[in-house]
């Protein structure tokens, strides 16, 4: 059930993000279009501040990922020995 739920807010997490990239891009093309706008560099601003954050928890992610799995293996081929060398 837990794991349900994570990847539930995983996935939220990543519309959100995406959605909100959209947006910025959305403002970028408006503020680029509308001549009495004072510069477009709010826009620019926008799309590369969505977009980066969007790039480091993608990158976090698969990075905890990984280090699970490794844990995962590492933790999978322990052998349990009793006190007498077993």
């Amino acid at each position: 059930m837990a794991m349900c739920r994570s990847r539930t807010w995983l996935f939220l997490s990543y519309v959100i993000a995406f959605v909100s990239l959209a947006g910025s891009a959305g403002m970028l093309v408006q503020d680029a279009l509308l001549p009495d706008t004072p510069s477009s560099w709010t826009g620019i601003a926008g799309v590369l501040q969505c977009t980066f954050v969007l790039t480091r928890y993608i990158t976090i992610i698969s990075l905890f990922s990984c280090v699970s799995a490794a844990e995962e293996i590492i933790n999978s081929s322990k052998v349990c020995t009793t006190g007498n060398g077993q």
